[in-house]
């Protein structure tokens, strides 16, 4: 404490007094248990020293004195609590109410120069039905004084001090995103970049086996937001494809997506080549060029991307296909989208259907591995300090679907 306070001879306690510091209005409020999520406490003392000046001189000197305590029985809380004089990142009441009665006397001085307010901050990571909390300082060489429902024995300025004033703070269940029940998935919708692309039967244009056929491509946002819709603050997606994995240069700017699945429609016809990508900045969709230079069907020589008529996935000069749009301009057709929602997790999906007549099966020797449709994982924090990893699953068929 201040040694120019501890000179000055203690004269009276005029206020001291608890309210929330957002809404003073309100008796009661609540927090979820996550030790993360705060609550701010106002406290206003108002104490002069027998000169009739300012007994403190600043608020430092009232945060030190003054302390936290239960209203039915003045003892400090225990360390179910976790007060602090410091504001976190997740101080803010789930709701405030107005279940107690308040019983207080009004304040009977405005604020003068002998009057502090100062927060404190409090939190929990137990869940538990309302406490109703009062507060306490400390008056060296005099006693304590609280607002608690008996009020204190020691004398303030020769009479007892009682002067009820409390809140009741409710710690109730964190919510943890791990549970898919607190997550809900949007589905925007496909939207469609390209209806006319071409992809080739054969290496070389001017083979008799040469052969164009139309090309399909398509995206749509997916966006998965908390069930009770609160804001996101903090995201953390974990890669699910390696960086360095062969195929990145199947994709523009090679933005690897989070992943990929080949699937086919009900009659078996053509294929269908779907990617996730999680929360990306950038234009997405699969690169023009990647099979360019490609002029022969050899093992020796064979296109990072290919499919085959062949159900094996066999890589045969007769049976597999340079599968690829041959695009007309010089940039390929990509999705474009602005920045992703801060309130919700962002999930583009870009799909090429290869249409034929005949089923198209991925190449079985395609430069891919084997976990390109693994899970993903994505660690949200939401405006509450709630947290958990959602797990995402990219779902094997033609809508480009996920589950969490």
């Amino acid at each position: 404490m201040n040694d120019n306070r501890n000179k000055k001879t203690f004269g009276l306690l005029y206020t001291l007094k608890i309210q929330f510091q957002n809404m003073p209005s309100f008796s009661s409020g609540f927090i979820y248990a996550n030790k993360k999520n705060q609550i701010e406490i106002l406290i206003t003392v108002d104490a002069i020293s027998e000169d009739g000046e300012p007994y403190f001189n600043n608020e430092r000197e009232v945060q030190d004195a003054t302390y936290l305590c239960s209203f039915f029985d003045g003892k400090p809380l225990n360390q179910n609590w976790q007060i602090s004089n410091e504001k976190g990142p997740f101080c803010k009441a789930v709701k405030y109410d107005t279940t107690l009665s308040r019983r207080e006397p009004p304040t009977l001085r405005t604020i003068t120069r002998s009057t502090f307010q100062i927060s404190k901050f409090i939190s929990s990571d137990i869940v538990n039905p309302a406490l109703e909390i009062a507060v306490g300082i400390n008056i060296p060489g005099i006693g304590n004084f609280d607002t608690s429902m008996n009020g204190t024995p020691t004398l303030n300025s020769g009479s007892v001090f009682k002067s009820p004033s409390r809140i009741s703070v409710s710690r109730i269940s964190p919510i943890d995103y791990t549970d898919n029940r607190n997550v809900m998935v949007i589905d925007k919708g496909w939207k469609y970049i390209m209806t006319d692309a071409l992809f080739r039967n054969g290496s070389n244009r001017h083979s008799s086996s040469y052969r164009n056929y139309a090309a399909i491509i398509r995206y749509k946002k997916i966006s998965i937001i908390t069930a009770n819709k609160y804001n996101i603050i903090e995201k953390r997606v974990s890669p699910t494809l390696p960086y360095s994995a062969p195929y990145k240069d199947w994709f523009y700017g090679t933005t690897m997506p989070h992943a990929m699945n080949y699937a086919t429609d009900d009659q078996a016809l053509g294929a269908y080549l779907t990617s996730w990508f999680i929360e990306t900045r950038d234009r997405v969709g699969y690169f023009h060029a990647i099979n360019e230079g490609w002029t022969e069907l050899t093992h020796k020589k064979k296109p990072p991307l290919y499919f085959t008529s062949m159900r094996n996935g066999e890589f045969n000069k007769k049976n597999t296909f340079s599968v690829w749009p041959q695009f007309s301009n010089d940039m390929p057709k990509l999705a474009r989208f602005s920045n992703n929602n801060q309130n919700s997790i962002t999930l583009v999906c870009h799909q090429i259907n290869l249409v034929d007549h005949i089923p198209l099966y991925l190449g079985a020797e395609c430069r891919a591995q084997s976990n390109t449709s693994l899970a993903s994982h994505v660690e949200i924090v939401d405006e509450f300090g709630n947290e958990g990893i959602m797990t995402i699953e990219y779902r094997h068929n033609i809508d480009g679907e996920i589950t969490v």
